[in-house]
């Protein structure tokens, strides 16, 4: 088996970073000749390459990549009319307060609000709940983003993988 050649610029070697294609080892740089370093990073659902090179100080690229997953088809809705918020990565339970999920999800504009949810655990069965959603006080991004709080749930109840799907907004009396 022969090795894959190296790049030939770095438009190139970017492309096959975030398409995830062989690479040589080493990569060498296509602008100098110098190694070049590749440092691959996930968090959650995203990822990222930091492509350096140890010659050219000026040689640095910085991707978002597409994590490597099997296809999958779409989920289908559990109820219809529903939309997937989110599926969840991890919980954290705070006394008094309830269980938060990860990851946050867009709900608009408004800072806090009441949303009715139908979950799809991983092993298929769905149960219907409320969340109290809400971003965060001190949010420092430019566009803030809500965190759902179940309060009568327990992380037992949301395990990795439960699909939340978003059927509507709680009616304020």
């Amino acid at each position: 088996m022969t090795s894959p050649a190296q790049p030939r610029d770095w438009d190139e070697l970017e492309h096959r970073v975030v398409t995830w294609d062989a690479l040589p080892d080493p990569v060498l740089c296509p602008s100098c000749g110098s190694p070049v370093r590749i440092e691959y990073v996930q968090q959650g659902a995203l990822a990222s390459a930091g492509i350096n090179c140890t010659g050219c100080s000026s040689a640095v690229r910085l991707c978002r990549l597409p994590l490597k997953t099997e296809a999958r088809p779409s989920p289908t809705a559990p109820v219809p009319g529903a939309r997937l918020l989110l599926v969840v990565e991890d919980t954290f339970d705070i006394q008094a307060r309830g269980v938060l999920v990860v990851p946050d999800v867009d709900l608009g504009e408004k800072g806090q609000l009441e949303v009715r949810v139908a979950l799809r655990r991983p092993e298929g069965n769905v149960l219907q709940s409320v969340a109290l959603a809400q971003i965060p006080l001190g949010s420092f991004r430019s566009k803030p983003q809500h965190v759902l709080c179940f309060r009568t749930l327990s992380k037992q109840d949301l395990p990795r993988g439960t699909e939340v799907w978003l059927l509507g907004e709680v009616e304020s009396n």
